[in-house]
This record gives C-alpha cells, sequence and structure tokens, in this order.
C-alpha cells in the first residue's frame, strides 16, 4: 500500500486554489483595535489575517492571491469579498468610543468597497451624541474611525498611510440595541427606548454628508435599527462656514489636519 505523500496546495489545479482563497478571505478575523483617546497615532497593533499569513507563504501563492485581489475591481460591490465588517465598541457610560474590533477583513483596504460598521449599544443606558456645547466624543470617535480607515486602512495608523485613498461604494452604520441573545419580540419592545438615540445619529450622519466630507471617498450612507432604514446619497454641494464649522468640533477630514488635538 502506498501511503499518500503531504498535501501541497500548488498541485492542486489553478480553479481549487482560487476557491480556496476566497474561503480564506472570508474567515473571521475578531481583531481588536484599542483606542487610545484622544490620539489615533502611535499604537502599534499586530493583526493575525488569515489571506496575508497565506500570501507570505511563499512567491508562487504571494503572486497568486495578488492577482486574485486585482481581479475583485470586476466584481459586484455589494460582493462580500470586498465588504469589511467591523464592530464599533463603546465605553460603559457610552460617552466614547473604546474599541475597534474587525469582524472580517476579506481584502486588502483598496480593494474594498463596503464596510459593515455595528454600532453596539448592549447593556449601555445612554448613548451620548451630544455633548456639552457640541457633537460628544463618541460622534468625533465613530467618524474619525471612518476618516483613518479610508487614509490609513485597517490600522487607523497616521504613520501609515495607504499610497491612496479608500472609495467606499456604500457605508452601512447597524445601530443595534438591547441584547443580541434576547427574543426578536423582546428586542421590538426596546426600539422606542433607542428612537432618540438614533434620530440624534441620523441628523448627525446627514449633516456630516451635507457638509461635503465624503464626497469623493463614499458614496452612499445607510443607518438601520431594527426596520427603519435611513439612506444617503453623498454628493458634492457647497455649503459656506459648513465645513468650518465642523472642523471646530474636532470633524476635520484628512490625516493632516489638526482634528486630533481638539479631543
Amino acid at each position: 500500500m502506498v501511503e499518500p505523500g503531504p498535501a501541497n496546495l500548488l498541485a492542486l489545479p489553478l480553479e481549487l486554489r482560487l476557491q480556496i482563497y476566497d474561503h480564506v478571505c472570508l474567515l473571521d478575523t475578531d481583531l481588536e483595535t484599542n483606542l487610545p483617546y484622544p490620539a489615533f497615532r502611535g499604537a502599534e497593533r499586530t493583526h493575525n489575517i488569515p489571506w496575508l499569513n497565506l500570501m507570505l507563504a511563499c512567491r508562487t501563492i504571494g503572486t497568486e492571491l495578488r492577482r486574485h485581489f486585482r481581479s475583485f475591481d470586476l466584481l459586484d460591490t455589494e460582493d462580500e469579498r470586498r465588504a469589511y465588517v467591523v464592530d464599533l465598541l463603546p465605553t460603559a457610560d457610552g460617552s466614547c468610543l473604546q474599541q475597534v474590533l474587525w469582524r472580517r477583513i476579506p481584502c486588502p483596504p483598496l480593494q474594498a468597497r463596503r464596510v459593515k460598521a455595528n454600532l453596539h449599544g448592549q447593556h449601555i443606558e445612554r448613548l451620548q451624541f451630544a455633548g456639552r456645547g457640541g457633537p460628544s466624543l463618541l460622534l468625533r470617535g465613530l467618524y474619525q474611525t471612518l476618516n483613518y480607515f479610508i487614509h490609513c486602512g485597517r490600522l487607523l495608523d497616521s504613520d501609515r498611510p495607504l499610497p491612496w485613498h479608500v472609495h467606499l461604494r456604500e457605508v452601512v452604520v447597524v445601530f443595534q440595541a438591547g441584547n443580541s441573545h434576547d427574543e426578536p419580540r423582546v428586542i421590538a419592545l426596546e426600539l422606542p427606548k433607542w428612537h432618540q438615540e438614533f434620530e440624534e445619529l441620523a441628523n448627525f450622519l446627514a449633516g456630516a454628508v451635507h457638509a461635503g466630507f465624503l464626497y469623493g471617498f463614499v458614496d452612499k450612507i445607510t443607518l438601520t435599527y431594527g426596520a427603519d432604514v435611513r439612506t444617503w446619497n453623498v454628493e458634492w454641494k457647497e455649503r459656506v462656514g459648513l465645513r468650518e464649522r465642523y472642523q471646530q468640533y474636532g470633524f476635520g477630514w484628512g490625516i493632516d489636519t489638526p482634528h486630533v488635538d481638539h479631543w
């Protein structure tokens, strides 16, 4: 009886290898990024990404994976291989953003066209979107997390900017309240409790779209809460003074603006 030799990925037909690459790309990551506010800068973050590990295994696999990622440009923007998934976790008092947890990183950031962001309000009495005299640190954290991802990728590190910025077709914000393990009937009963916070977040997103910062970076923003869905298409609108007012509250756009100092 002839014993089988060691498994060799490169011995498989290319079509099967590409299917394996797709499966690896869609593996969950659960990569935690701690954001020591007020500053994003200087934090060392090591991420164990399955497809990146595979790419570094050997030159042939790395070349095939790079070529495969370039083919993603032909995929529909709804394809899950181009969609990042991230959990946004506020502090216990709901006043600011504490952690960013990447759930799925299926491709390099420049191939990404969609980000689904789950904003968790479980076990928090109230999410504070309005602060004293202006928007809260939580809103600034959410906004700057998108800003830094667009310009720096998943590391959110201004010392390691991307060669050019990410262009997302859609950002989907899923507003989650109540215990995720509750039955749908229980969650439905809790929806009115969080209606005010949902409206505050919706008003902020509408204002951010109208300010014009996101034009050329994000095409559409969708906010969902239960059955309530709000959508804003990002279009260029010149609004005198609006940009300056947002920058005053720490909502500057880009990684060279002084918004971090306002936190």
